[in-house]
């Protein structure tokens, strides 16, 4: 899972990039397990669709979920991502190619 959680964050982190000019998107500190993170977000496409907690995209507003971004402490400008809204570390599978989706992850 570490692996993945690592992959993931390389591909989060330029993402986050561009986010964080826009949108001055803030780190949180406390850790899902010890409490509520400080500060939550939702997640949009270029095309109007927001995130679920199943990463999937809905413009229903009801269903837009709450994500948290964490730093690492290993590496600079690279993010974790938790779900708020699903209780769970956002990751993904690596494959050995990707075609385009209308999904987030």
């Amino acid at each position: 899972m570490t692996h993945y959680l690592r992959l993931l964050s390389l591909v989060v982190s330029a993402m986050l990039l561009a986010v964080k000019a826009v949108a001055g998107i803030k780190v949180s500190q406390t850790l899902p397990s010890a409490g509520k993170p400080e500060h939550c977000y939702t997640m949009m496409n270029a095309n109007n669709y927001y995130c679920n907690a199943t990463t999937s995209p809905t413009q229903t507003k009801d269903n837009y979920a709450q994500f948290a971004f964490y730093a690492a402490s290993d590496k600079a400008d690279t993010y974790y991502i938790y779900n708020v809204t699903a209780g769970k570390w956002v990751s993904y599978d690596q494959a050995d190619s990707y075609s385009a989706q209308t999904g987030f992850l």
